[in-house]
């Protein structure tokens, strides 16, 4: 009876953990920036349920990653991007491009679409916390993700500055 009450007990415990780590929304930024921004961008995302992680801007890591198939929102140097463009693996984040919109294709039913954002250098804002980007960034969703909503928001509020 003790043992029964305690495995309860302790798969409560972990499917609580699960619940919580899975409301948050996985972003993966693939960036040499210095501790100190990136302790910001932690805590800044940490406030909007984010879970950001740093990794090194390096292609074979960012491969790596997409094939593991975690994260919700990726953001790397669009130079690292570029090569990497393929809309079969992402989400479209909006139809109807702007006049410049690098990374377009034309969707199944012929419409263009937006595929990643450019996120271009300078200052940028994010629950309190500013932080310098020194390059432009590319966004995107890969078209596992799970979060979409919420990553469609922050790169919202990243480009909107």
């Amino acid at each position: 009876m003790k043992k029964t009450v305690f495995l309860t007990a302790v798969m409560m415990l972990l499917t609580s953990c699960g619940k919580a780590d899975s409301a948050r929304t996985d972003v993966f930024i693939f960036s040499d920036a210095s501790a100190e921004i990136s302790g910001n961008i932690e805590k800044a995302a940490g406030k909007q349920h984010l879970s950001a992680k740093f990794f090194p801007a390096s292609p074979e890591k960012l491969l790596v990653e997409i094939a593991a198939k975690e994260g919700d929102l990726y953001i790397v140097p669009e130079e690292m991007f570029k090569p990497f463009f393929d809309p079969e693996g992402l989400r479209p984040l909006g139809s109807h491009p702007g006049d410049g919109e690098p990374y377009t294709a034309a969707g199944s039913d012929g419409e263009k679409r937006v595929y990643a954002a450019v996120l271009n250098k300078g200052e940028k804002r994010l629950n309190g916390y500013t932080f310098q980007l020194n390059t432009d960034m590319a966004a995107f969703i890969p078209i596992y993700a799970k979060k979409t909503d919420e990553a469609m928001d922050l790169i919202e509020a990243l480009r909107g500055q």
